[in-house]
């Protein structure tokens, strides 16, 4: 009866374990895509500073194709 029980909390160590790791990997890919994603937002950003027009303006300009009229 006690070697059962050991056979069963020892089954159910090894999957949270597995469990575990599971979850880890999935950390570490949250983890790069953030970095990713907040490294491609950041040099976006930037290469807009050296715009001439205030941030709405160039908003503006990338949401509209270049023949439309824009008021501003």
């Amino acid at each position: 009866m006690l070697k059962d029980y050991l056979m069963v909390a020892q089954d159910a160590l090894s999957t949270q374990k597995e469990l575990y790791q599971v979850k880890e990997q999935r950390l570490a890919l949250a983890l790069d895509e953030y970095v990713r994603l907040n490294d491609a937002y950041k040099e976006k950003s930037s290469s807009r500073t050296s715009c001439k027009y205030s941030k709405i303006q160039c908003n503006l300009f990338d949401l509209c194709p270049a023949g439309d009229p824009v008021s501003l």
